[in-house]
Order: C-alpha cells, then sequence, then structure tokens
C-alpha cells in the first residue's frame, strides 16, 4: 500500500504506523489519508507534539515531564490538541466535506504515544 506523504510535511513513523492500522478500504481509512496529504492541521500538530517529545529526550537525555516549565506547556498543548479532535477536521471544515479528514481513534493513539515519549502519564492529565 502506498503510505501518503504530504508535499509540505514528513510525518513521524509512528503517525505513519497508526494510519496503516486503519482496515484497508474503509471510509476512515479513505478519509485519515485524505487528511495526511492535505496536511490536516489537528494530525500534524499531534504529530509535531511527538517529535517535539522525541527530540527534547534527543537532545537533553531528559523527559519533558521533569521540565516544570516546557513540560507544563506541552502538555496543555496536546490536551487541547485532543480535545479539538471532538470536531471535525480543518481540511474537511475549508473543503466543506461532510466525511471527516482525520481519524479520531489514529489521532488518540498518537496522543498517547506522544505522552509516553514525554514521560507523562495517565494521571498526569
Amino acid at each position: 500500500m502506498k503510505t501518503p506523504h504530504s508535499t509540505f510535511y514528513r510525518y513521524t513513523s509512528e503517525a505513519i504506523a497508526h494510519a496503516n492500522k486503519l482496515p484497508v478500504g474503509t471510509v476512515a481509512e479513505h478519509a485519515h489519508k485524505y487528511g495526511m496529504e492535505n496536511g490536516e492541521p489537528l494530525l500534524v500538530a499531534m504529530d509535531c507534539l511527538l517529535k517535539y517529545a522525541q527530540t527534547y529526550r534527543h537532545q537533553f537525555d531528559s523527559q519533558l515531564s521533569d521540565d516544570s516549565v516546557l513540560g507544563v506547556c506541552w502538555l496543555d498543548a496536546a490536551k487541547g490538541i485532543r480535545g479539538l479532535l471532538n470536531g471535525n477536521g480543518v481540511v474537511a471544515m475549508a473543503k466543506d466535506i461532510t466525511t471527516d479528514t482525520k481519524d479520531n481513534g489514529s489521532i488518540e493513539s498518537m496522543f498517547w504515544d506522544a505522552l509516553r515519549a514525554a514521560g507523562f502519564e495517565e494521571k498526569d492529565l
């Protein structure tokens, strides 16, 4: 199966893996991959938070959860993006598409990946 690639954003392997878990030929798969190809901001934002947590750990040999300033800001941002999943994707709204341009389950899974990468746990929410 061809993996979607945006012309302006390179997704993490985690984002691609979650997209590839969607059942082939389903509305969810089509909508989510369309969102990936068109740079769905909620998907890109969650993926960026994952990249940030991974890069922070690599750069400082520490987790974001240990940073009393950046960690708090990162967690607030992650919770905010997760909350926005309750609405339609930006691409769907902008193009007046009735099918969403993201799969909430895939982005929710990315949220948990990002949370773990940053060193946070469910109790921190």
